[in-house]
């Protein structure tokens, strides 16, 4: 337990390092900022740090090894401390009058660590789901000899996949000098802490006003912060009604979520088995033959509760960055675009953080980078300039930011290939209300009441019904219009059947708040008493953006290899839950600050999100209670206790592997942890790993269907001549024979025995054999 702790307390105190360092750059950049930015220090400095790194890589000047890293801390170092002195008076000033803000910062970030560390040093096993594929990419920067990294399952070729995020836990790995078993583990805990601080100082900064007491914002954004990252969806109650027994069996076959209604009663708080992951698959699409095909509902809590150090999860804080930025560029616009602006260091910086997001996530830098220019755009407009100079200036800045978001990591857009295939459409699915509601419930209560009471409450009707119906015209009718146009007609028939058989409600619902959101903004927008810092006009641009995305899916998906709208709802939800979610916050504090019913709408809100708190709590007990061994953040200490000849190898090849070792182990399968272990687990590339997910990754599976053959041979021939030709053929410096291998090939004593006649055995143990090709 002593080391995992000891690799925990370096892991922060670096990451605090890192955020102090930084402050006057963030500040700098977030001058507009209550906080001026603080919140956000740490995510600022790993982009910096990450980017300035990767570029010099890729750039041949400096390899991927740690002294490489120290020389870029060393001169960002140097840079940071110029700042602090430059700005030493200011920055003293915003320490005395904000040190309460500042000790809230740093003691909700110490609090979620280590409460995320809790319940990570009790599931720290990686050994599920895609745990391994991320496990790889991590080891595989550590031990690549340059940049870009080495793909571990597809030796000869570098990482097709946005691999920004494990690249900032790579180099934070080794400044800590922790091992990569931990590391992965670490990484969780600081993505879950980062977002809810970043999260929590957007709020402050959306809530605060200058002229009123910090204390009840500040209040509000800290448990906003968590609840963006801590609540369940809705599901989650679900469970315990039926573990408890409540409602029957008919109920829970017409709220349709699979499995549901077949899950035990237990008559206890806790459900039985792995009844957590049904809340990352609410919705079941049905095609014309009645088949059910899976839609991924997943939200942060689920992402952290799982485990995977996933792209879409290790992007969150750099979202929230995103949307910090975007309040930023609001302020910008209102007090307008200074001259030679694109020269300066804060705007200069603007792309790098933006950009970061699609090498982080491809997904994500489409959407806030929309979010970033619509906020520009509203803060331009309520500085009340002619329509052409407005124009003029989006459009400036639209070039500015996406032209620049993508040059700026234009080496990593060369050498990707990807699996997108346009659009497609959705016409042979629809989702129930029932299920978008709990997926998104705890977030529109406070959503619909605050703007239900923006709407009706006090505001003459009589000359917007028409604007109104119009709009709620055009938006429900659009989306069918496309569907059409791209389509034809016997698409958009199916899709309205469709529609028919599953009910139009979700449809009308979606359409009708957007309609209401857009109304409000408008109304806002051109109000002569608006609220001069457009918090509110922001908030309601993320919301509406959230709805907006979950809208889209119900008639367009992003075609890939699957060919269904999984992905596309995938990471859509997750990025409207933080839209949302911020939106959702923004309306209860809104609601606090009214009377009558719409103080009653805040407290069950409140109460809502309250409940939701079950399926966090609930899950990591089940999950928790599972562990069998020490607590520890070593994700590989599983295998010394369950097969320790394994682990033995994996041991021996990450300390003795170097940077150009190629080891030929079994053609991996998919989700199968067993499999292609060693290669996962110290970096050390493979001829072909899991072949689904490489097709994945590159869109075109011509080489994977070139290796298998080979790779498969080398375990079935009885050549040796022709084994070694195809080790040397793949330049294999080792050959592993594991308990995968051993039951995939049939392998027996005397088939190592073969092995053993003409390969020199460098680890042998237990029937466990890893040799030297000569």
């Amino acid at each position: 337990m002593f080391p995992s702790l000891y690799a925990f307390v370096k892991w922060w105190l670096i990451l605090t390092v890192l955020g102090w360092l930084f402050f006057p750059l963030t500040a700098s950049v977030f001058r507009y900022s209550p906080g001026k930015g603080y919140a956000y220090a740490r995510a600022f400095a790993l982009v910096v740090l990450s980017y300035s790194y990767w570029l010099l890589g890729m750039g041949h000047i400096l390899p991927n090894s740690d002294s490489a890293l120290w020389v870029v801390v060393a001169g960002l170092a140097s840079l940071a401390l110029f700042f602090w002195w430059r700005q030493r008076r200011a920055l003293g000033r915003f320490l005395r009058s904000e040190w309460r803000y500042l000790l809230v910062v740093e003691g909700l970030f110490f609090l979620t660590t280590a409460l995320y560390a809790v319940y990570k040093v009790h599931q720290p096993a990686i050994r599920h789901t895609e745990q391994p594929m991320d496990f790889a990419f991590l080891n595989a920067i550590l031990r690549s000899p340059r940049v870009p990294p080495n793909d571990p399952w597809l030796s000869g070729f570098s990482i097709s996949y946005y691999y920004f995020g494990y690249l900032t836990v790579a180099l934070v790995t080794r400044l800590c000098g922790v091992l990569s078993g931990m590391a992965y583990n670490l990484g969780l805990i600081h993505t879950l802490a980062l977002t809810a601080v970043g999260a929590c100082g957007l709020l402050y900064d959306l809530l605060r006003d200058d002229e009123a007491e910090n204390r009840p914002a500040l209040a509000y954004a800290v448990a906003g912060g968590l609840a963006l990252v801590l609540i369940g969806n809705m599901e989650g109650l679900l469970e315990l009604c039926r573990a408890l027994g409540l409602g029957s069996q008919g109920f829970y076959r017409w709220i349709g979520v699979p499995g549901l209604a077949d899950a035990p009663v237990t008559g206890t708080w806790l459900p039985e088995g792995n009844w957590w992951w049904r809340a990352s698959r609410v919705i079941a699409d049905v095609n014309a033959f009645g088949k059910p095909s899976t839609v991924i509902t997943e939200f942060p809590a689920f992402s952290f509760i799982l485990g995977d150090l996933h792209p879409h999860v290790m992007a969150l804080p750099y979202v929230v960055l995103a949307l910090a930025l975007a309040r930023e560029l609001y302020l910008a616009g209102r007090d307008g675009l200074p001259e030679g602006w694109w020269r300066r260091p804060r705007w200069a910086i603007m792309p790098l953080l933006l950009g970061a997001l699609g090498f982080l996530n491809s997904w994500d830098l489409p959407t806030f980078l929309g979010v970033a220019l619509g906020a520009f755009a509203l803060g331009r407009w309520r500085g009340r300039i002619a329509w052409r100079s407005w124009l003029r200036a989006c459009i400036s800045l639209a070039l500015y930011l996406g032209l620049g978001s993508v040059f700026l990591y234009m080496p990593f857009y060369w050498g990707l290939q990807s699996q997108a295939g346009g659009i497609g459409l959705a016409y042979y699915a629809k989702t129930p209300l029932k299920q978008y509601l709990l997926c998104f419930g705890p977030w529109l209560l406070p959503l619909v009441a605050d703007v239900g009471a923006a709407t009706f409450v006090g505001r003459p009707l009589a000359n917007r019904w028409k604007r109104a119906l119009a709009l709620w015209g055009i938006l429900l009718l659009a989306p069918w219009v496309l569907t059409l146009l791209l389509g034809g007609l016997g698409r958009t028939l199916l899709g309205l059947v469709v529609l028919i058989r599953t009910g139009p409600w979700l449809l009308l619902f979606q359409s009708v708040m957007l309609t209401l959101i857009l109304l409000d903004l408008g109304g806002a927008v051109s109000h002569p008493l608006a609220e001069r810092r457009g918090d509110h006009l922001l908030a309601r641009l993320m919301a509406i953006v959230g709805m907006g995305l979950t809208y889209a899916v119900e008639f367009f998906y992003l075609r890939d290899i699957f060919n269904t709208r999984m992905n596309t709802v995938f990471k859509f939800y997750y990025q409207a839950w933080m839209l949302l979610g911020i939106g959702a916050v923004f309306s209860a504090y809104r609601l606090a600050r009214e009377v009558r019913w719409r103080r009653r709408a805040f407290i069950l809100s409140v109460l809502l999100l309250g409940l939701c708190l079950y399926y966090p709590g609930a899950a990591a007990y089940t999950r928790g209670r599972s562990h069998t061994g020490e607590p520890t953040l070593d994700g590989t200490a599983f295998l010394r206790r369950e097969a320790p000849a394994e682990y033995g190898a994996y041991l021996w090849l990450r300390e003795r592997g170097r940077g150009g070792d190629v080891i030929v182990e079994g053609p991996g399968e998919e989700y199968v942890p067993q499999s292609n272990r060693l290669s996962a687990w110290t970096g050390v590339p493979t001829p072909l790993g899991w072949p689904g997910h490489e097709l994945q990754w590159r869109g075109d599976d011509t080489v994977i269907r070139a290796r298998l053959p080979d790779v498969e041979s080398v375990y079935t021939s009885d050549d040796q001549e022709a084994i070694l030709d195809l080790l040397h053929r793949y330049s294999a410096t080792y050959l592993y024979i594991g308990p995968y291998e051993r039951e995939k090939f049939g392998l027996q004593d005397e088939d190592i025995a073969f092995y053993d006649a003409f390969l020199e055995p460098a680890y042998a143990a237990e029937g466990v054999r890893l040799y030297r090709v000569p």
